[in-house]
């Protein structure tokens, strides 16, 4: 009786196994959702697809593109092994993420070359690409991160690869964007008494904001001191800190000409700001950063923060004033 037993147990599972290949319901192991957890280097970005609930999207018919951090991003942000995803706030993560899933099959190697190209995330909120031609090579920015690996094939779309983890888009304007940052609040009042503010709700500006310590050494000690000042005064140098367009740190070194390590960059007050680019020696094409020359600094601004998006914009955190 015994051994008849396990011959009908085993038949039973046998037959429960052929009707299931049958009906069709073997999972496709070719969707973005697969192609990212099989490549061991993208373990985090697979790691946030499941943390969040969007790895069941990414096996859906799409199609989708997915714009994978590498590990090494992941890492550079502080998270020290893919268990710390699981710690971070759920909000932030599934935010994060959301942002890097993209609508429609985008082949980068398709695209002409051009600087920050829209496409909508399945967030709702843009990401933009650019492409152009350097020393030979063909190199792509995605809100300023360097593409690493392109076009990776999936049944339900395409992964790209990138260097850094994007910011999501929080913000409508860059004003919002300034408003939000707690060491920006010298620098956001002084918007505000300048009359300056109510550009950054309208029209396309990249804005190098200088932090509170940087306020606070240019004789701005608190808001009382701003809202003390003449504000034409203050319109005049705030207006240096405005350039036109939205520019990530990366698209300097995109916009620079073929040799050249700074962009002169005309703001919004008319006056020539020195942007330097900063590379990594002996490196073609690499990208380490910006500063900044104010004409009449006596050194150079460096950045904090780079690249916090909002909708007719870019935001970079810099820890001095820029002295036109």
């Amino acid at each position: 009786m015994r051994k008849s037993y396990y011959i009908i147990l085993a038949g039973g599972i046998w037959l429960a196994s052929c009707k299931k290949e049958d009906s069709g319901i073997a999972a496709n192991r070719g969707t973005v959702a697969y192609v990212v957890a099989d490549n061991f280097n993208l373990s985090y970005f697979s790691a946030a697809l499941r943390r969040t609930g969007l790895e069941a999207n990414m096996k859906e018919a799409g199609p989708f593109t997915a714009l994978s951090p590498s590990d090494d991003a992941y890492k550079a942000l502080g998270y020290s092994t893919t268990a710390a995803l699981y710690a971070a706030p759920f909000a932030q993560t599934y935010a994060q993420t959301h942002y890097l899933l993209l609508k429609g099959d985008i082949s980068i190697k398709s695209l002409p070359l051009q600087l920050n190209k829209a496409f909508p995330s399945l967030a709702g909120a843009d990401v933009y690409v650019s492409r152009v031609v350097k020393k030979g090579d063909t190199l792509t920015t995605i809100n300023g991160a360097r593409l690493l690996r392109t076009d990776i094939q999936a049944t339900n779309g395409k992964v790209q690869v990138i260097d850094k983890v994007l910011r999501p888009m929080s913000y409508k304007t860059t004003d919002l964007a300034i408003a939000s940052q707690a060491n920006l609040t010298l620098f956001h009042q002084a918007l505000v008494r300048s009359g300056v503010l109510a550009a950054l709700q309208t029209g396309a500006f990249t804005v190098f904001a200088p932090d509170n310590a940087a306020m606070r050494a240019y004789g701005y000690a608190d808001m009382e001191a701003v809202n003390a000042a003449d504000a034409t005064v203050l319109a005049a140098w705030v207006k240096y800190h405005l350039a036109p367009g939205r520019n990530f740190a990366q698209d300097y070194f995109i916009r620079a000409g073929e040799g050249e390590t700074s962009i002169s960059e005309t703001m919004h007050n008319g006056n020539a700001l020195t942007v330097n680019i900063l590379s990594q020696s002996n490196v073609p094409n690499s990208f380490t950063g910006i500063n900044l020359r104010g004409a009449a600094n006596s050194s150079n601004a460096s950045t904090s923060a780079t690249d916090i998006l909002a909708g007719n914009g870019v935001v970079h955190i810099i820890n001095q004033v820029l002295r036109p």
